[in-house]
């Protein structure tokens, strides 16, 4: 295998990782909501399902003692 191929491989894989992502991301938040919360604490590695969230009218603040993890809220958001 080349350097073209596996960056190719490499990218395509990390385009799956964030769709995967904001699969369970949307899904964790539709059951929130089924559930009458108004907001969840979830871990968020990629930047562009932060981008997405904001995108879409959700809040989210970083949790204070953890990295990557951030409070969603979606109050006037496209649930």
């Amino acid at each position: 295998m080349n350097a073209h191929k596996a960056a190719v491989k490499t990218a395509k894989a990390r385009r799956a990782n964030i769709r995967d992502e904001r699969y369970w991301t949307k899904v964790d938040i539709k059951d929130a909501a089924h559930h009458g919360k108004e907001c969840i604490t979830k871990t968020i590695y990629y930047i562009e399902n932060l981008d997405w969230l904001k995108k879409n009218g959700f809040q989210y603040t970083k949790h204070s003692h953890y990295e990557d993890l951030y409070i969603i809220s979606w109050k006037d958001a496209n649930i």
